[in-house]
Formats: structure tokens, C-alpha cells, sequence
């Protein structure tokens, strides 16, 4: 794992690197996100804040990546489930609508560590893929609704306050 995230960060120094400086724009983000995980026919809803650091290459491709450390517990068949982190790096692709902000496409890895009394559930590493929306608000400060789908039953919907540098 520690070779991907080494990979992952090298092939976005490049990017960064390669980058028109006359578009490149960091943003940043911090949020709720509420993950839904489903095992044996049950649901347990755990809660995080997340917090993300990205750049936009150009006014399509971006790369960023997100932290989440857990804050809301729940219990499957009377079991309780737990997220204790996750961490991803995304390659997002991105369409402006106008004044209002953007529509965005995102797929990457992330690694999501759930601890459960009985069985592990969706913990482990993997592929995610997601969507969502930006607002632009005031300035450089942009609402982010999203959501992403991790590994085999987890999915998570997102809000945060975004800032563009």
C-alpha cells in the first residue's frame, strides 16, 4: 500500500509540475460525511468529518485527496460498527455551469477501516468512484455536495465548505 500511495503521489507532482501556471487553482475543504454500510441485510449509518486537499490541473482534471476520521458509531444485528478512518487520492474531471460552479466526475483509491464486534465490514482497500456538484457561494468559497462509492457495500454522501486559492 505504502508503494501506491508513493506512486499516487508522484504521478500528481507531475501534474503539478506539467500544469499551465496561469490556471492551476489548490482547493480546500472540510465537511460532514455520512457512510451507509450494508452487511447481511442490515445498515449501519457512521458519520465523519472529512477533510480534502486538491488541485485543478486545468478547467477539466484535478486530483485531491481526502481524509475522514469517524465520529458516529451504529450497530448491525446488535453489533456495533465503527469508522475509524479513510484516506483516498482521486483523479476528478470536471465541467463549469456558468457562474453557479461545476458538475465533477471522481475515481481513485481509498482505503476505509470500519471495525465491527462480529465481522469486518467494508473495511479494506480499493477502488471509488463518485460524483457531485460545487456551488460557488462568495468569492472563492464554494459548497461541495458529493458522493462516492467505496469498497463492496459502503457509499457515502458529503457536504463541506470548500475554499479556492
Amino acid at each position: 500500500m505504502k508503494r501506491t500511495i508513493l506512486a499516487a503521489a508522484a504521478g500528481a507532482a507531475m501534474m503539478i509540475l506539467c500544469a499551465p501556471a496561469s490556471f492551476a487553482q489548490v482547493h480546500a475543504d472540510v465537511g460532514i460525511t455520512g457512510l451507509q454500510v450494508d452487511q447481511q441485510g442490515s445498515d449501519a449509518t457512521l458519520a465523519g468529518i472529512t477533510g480534502r486537499l486538491g488541485y485543478e490541473i486545468n478547467p477539466f482534471i484535478g486530483v485531491e485527496g481526502e481524509l475522514t476520521f469517524g465520529i458516529k458509531d451504529d450497530k448491525i444485528l446488535g453489533n456495533k460498527v465503527k469508522l475509524n478512518d479513510q484516506v483516498g487520492a482521486f483523479v476528478r474531471g470536471h465541467v463549469p455551469i456558468g457562474p453557479l460552479g461545476s458538475i465533477y466526475a471522481r475515481a481513485g483509491y481509498a482505503d476505509t477501516d470500519i471495525d465491527s464486534d462480529f465481522v469486518a465490514v467494508g473495511d479494506g482497500a480499493g477502488f471509488a468512484y463518485g460524483g457531485g456538484i460545487e456551488l460557488d457561494v462568495l468569492g472563492p468559497a464554494r459548497l461541495r455536495l458529493d458522493y462516492t462509492h467505496y469498497r463492496d457495500k459502503v457509499g457515502s454522501l458529503g457536504l463541506a465548505a470548500e475554499l479556492k486559492f
